[in-house]
């Protein structure tokens, strides 16, 4: 596989892109208020969503309502329709910028982790507030919800992974195994995994089920500290950018099948379409750079 040969022009510092579940679509937001819609293959820009704030930093996707939502820097979480662009209604409640957003893979409720050091979970229909999750002492920085959507991990600056149930909003497990801070989890599309990113520059890998870990990786056995991260919906490629390159792993077994070597210190967001075919990464440049795996690994 080639260095990207597409680049998006988001024309600000980008720092965060999902596509839609049918992958039709790319989204990317940054620095600024506008959220761009990418259509997936001719990767023409189809819709400026606009916002009110200056940083729309987290996206996520409520498919059972075809509406996208945005986490912004004032502590505001903006919804717009899809299909025509329209700005909806706004998510009120958290006090501190919103670091992540997170969906349940049903669609019927989505998680946001902000700076005000809480963990908020939402009814996507509604946009009624569910829960407040109070347990972090420090910034929340990232957030995902498990397979069977019974479990919400979140982890914050405080150096705290925590696991909640949703059928009753508690604590379910606490996990002190990157003390400097969690800033990025991702459970993978298969269930078998949980991966945790550092303020240390590790990866932790566990078993989704036990919680027992699986492998550490520390940025001396990385290359570097990761900046992003993401799992292909096989659960089987592990993507982790950090300064100047992204790398590709295989998840399970830790080792490292390609490189791409990027000019660029700041690669800020990662993601994997649905159907495992491209990869998007947001840069600090306002580039949103695709790889296309249909071309087959290195």
């Amino acid at each position: 596989m080639k260095n990207p040969g597409i680049l998006l022009d988001h024309q600000k510092p980008a720092s965060s892109v999902i596509f839609t579940p049918d992958c039709r679509y790319l989204i990317s937001s940054g620095t600024g208020s506008a959220v761009r819609v990418w259509s997936v293959g001719d990767w023409k820009q189809v819709n400026v969503l606009e916002s009110h704030a200056e940083g729309v930093n987290s996206l996520a996707y409520f498919k059972n309502a075809d509406i996208l939502a945005g986490g912004c820097t004032d502590g505001s979480i903006l919804t717009w329709s899809l299909l025509d662009g329209k700005a909806l209604r706004t998510l009120s409640g958290h006090t501190g910028k919103v670091a992540a957003l997170a969906v349940t893979h049903d669609g019927n409720k989505a998680a946001s982790a902000s700076y005000d050091k809480t963990v908020r979970v939402w009814d996507t229909r509604s946009g009624d507030e569910l829960a407040v999750l109070n347990g972090h002492i420090k910034y929340v920085m990232t957030l995902d919800f498990s397979l069977d959507d019974t479990v919400l991990a979140s982890g914050s600056l405080d150096g705290t992974m925590i696991l909640w149930r949703m059928d009753n909003f508690r604590q379910d497990a606490r996990f002190r195994d990157q003390s400097m801070g969690v800033v990025a989890l991702d459970y993978s599309a298969d269930g078998r995994w949980l991966l945790s990113s550092g303020v240390d520059g590790s990866l932790i890998l566990r078993h989704a089920r036990s919680q027992a870990i699986h492998y550490g990786l520390f940025p001396e056995e990385l290359g570097g500290t990761p900046q992003a991260m993401a799992i292909s919906p096989d659960g089987k490629i592990l993507a982790v950018s950090m300064e100047m390159r992204l790398q590709l792993w295989m998840l399970e077994m830790a080792t490292i099948i390609d490189r791409f070597d990027i000019k660029l210190r700041g690669l800020y967001g990662l993601a994997f379409s649905a159907d495992g075919r491209w990869l998007a990464n947001a840069a600090a440049d306002g580039f949103i750079r695709i790889w296309d795996f249909d071309e087959g690994l290195n």
